[in-house]
């Protein structure tokens, strides 16, 4: 069996579109050559589901809005409402309700984040949570209580599982375990500045449309749908929250700057990027964690 060939066959895979089930089919062969339990045992979980929902890994534990279906005295229809769960004392019952652990096969997910298209993926509350929720309520009877999840968090664990096999696979090559048909570079200071000189300070969005660089003209999709725009509101929403519990005052003003530019009339994803990035270097809060679950989110819809 040749490892290197089902190597670059995974990567071509990973670069090329092709669906998790294909990669994960060819991981397992890759893990049955390499013979290494856990990472048969992961690839395994990633294809069949992991059977402890509370044991799954970070990236599959998925931020969500959480809404209350209400029944108010005197009024003749239910009423929904958004759950502020950051006013739950109880902080168990915080994470309970605004975490989903989602435990089912990673081509269910990318399944789930196609067919979902703009709609949210809306899921009851463990009942366990209802108490809680009814609390904020005072002069309300709680019927229900249901967790909303945007279809990019199902898009951000396909693309992060993809990116796990990926990086497993470099590391390997890194390691002299295998050799893929990737050549280092003779000089890798001068690839560094190369780097520095052309993509973070030679290119400059002119606003219309286009991408300069020195004389070279590039025409760049760069603004946003507006079913783009309203995913990402509902995802910032929750950023804007965990940010604001932040001390860093460069944070917040990179928070600011990232709104202002969602706000705009034609919002530009390379500054939306640019913001996010920033942010996820700069949070080193207790929320970090969750801010940077949020913006692999973001950066899924940015794609």
């Amino acid at each position: 069996m040749d490892i290197n060939k089902i190597c670059e066959e995974i990567i071509a895979d990973i670069t090329g579109k092709a669906s998790i089930s294909e990669i994960l089919l060819k991981a397992q062969i890759l893990s049955s050559a390499l013979g290494i339990q856990e990472f048969k045992q992961w690839v395994s979980n990633e294809q069949r589901g992991y059977d402890k929902p509370l044991e799954v890994p970070i990236y599959r534990q998925l931020r969500c809005n959480v809404t209350a279906l209400l029944t108010i005295p005197f009024h003749a229809t239910q009423t929904e409402m958004n759950v502020p769960v950051d006013a739950i004392q109880h902080r168990g019952a915080q994470q309970m309700l605004s975490t989903v652990y989602y435990s089912e096969p990673a081509i269910e997910a990318e399944r789930v984040a196609v067919i979902s298209n703009e709609s949210l993926i809306r899921k009851p509350t463990p009942a366990m949570g209802h108490q809680f929720v009814q609390e904020l309520f005072h002069n309300a009877h709680v019927e229900a209580v249901y967790q909303d999840l945007s279809p990019s968090s199902f898009s951000s664990l396909v693309e992060t599982v993809k990116s796990m096999i990926l990086n497993f696979i470099l590391q390997l090559d890194k390691a002299g375990e295998i050799e893929l048909t990737l050549s280092p570079p003779i000089n890798k200071e001068e690839v560094s500045k190369v780097f520095l000189q052309t993509i973070t300070n030679s290119i400059v969005n002119n606003g219309e449309g286009k991408i300069e660089a020195d004389n070279i003209i590039m025409l760049s999709p760069d603004t946003l749908s507006e079913s783009d725009v309203q995913v990402l509101k509902t995802l910032f929403s929750r950023l804007n929250v965990l940010i604001g519990e932040e001390k860093d005052s460069m944070l917040k003003e990179t928070a600011a700057d990232l709104n202002s530019e969602l706000q705009s009339p034609t919002p530009r994803k390379s500054l939306i990027k640019k913001s996010l990035a920033i942010i996820k270097g700069l949070a080193m809060g207790v929320a970090s964690s969750e801010i940077a679950t949020i913006i692999n989110a973001a950066l899924g819809v940015l794609q």
